[in-house]
């Protein structure tokens, strides 16, 4: 995801050659994780010559947040009240500035 964000529409490969900069993957991982990422609505595929050409769906931000809330989601309908505890546990520690840019983000997020 990084890689396209970064780079706009990309091939297959060019998405390879950007993770391969940081690490050694093979091609057909790749492939098929954008084919999945495709499948699943977060990538559009559009055929190009002899293959295609993937963008996102989503900007970064907007895929943060989607994935941190389901993310929370799951923790809190998996562990219920423990989940939440160990949240409200992290709130007692960080600085009053922070807390109040979490509380500004929690009532957009629920806004209609």
């Amino acid at each position: 995801m990084k890689a396209i964000w970064r780079r706009g529409p990309s091939s297959v490969r060019q998405v390879l050659e950007d993770i391969q900069l940081e690490r050694r993957i093979a091609y057909t991982t790749v492939m098929t994780v954008m084919s999945r990422l495709t499948e699943k609505g977060i990538l559009r595929r559009e055929a190009a010559g002899t293959g295609y050409v993937y963008s996102t769906v989503l900007g970064e931000a907007e895929y943060a947040t989607r994935v941190s809330h389901r993310l929370a989601r799951d923790l809190v309908t998996r562990f219920g009240d423990l989940a939440l505890a160990q949240f409200a546990a992290e709130l007692n520690r960080i600085s009053p500035e922070r807390l109040q840019r979490l509380r500004e983000l929690a009532a957009e997020e629920s806004e209609p």
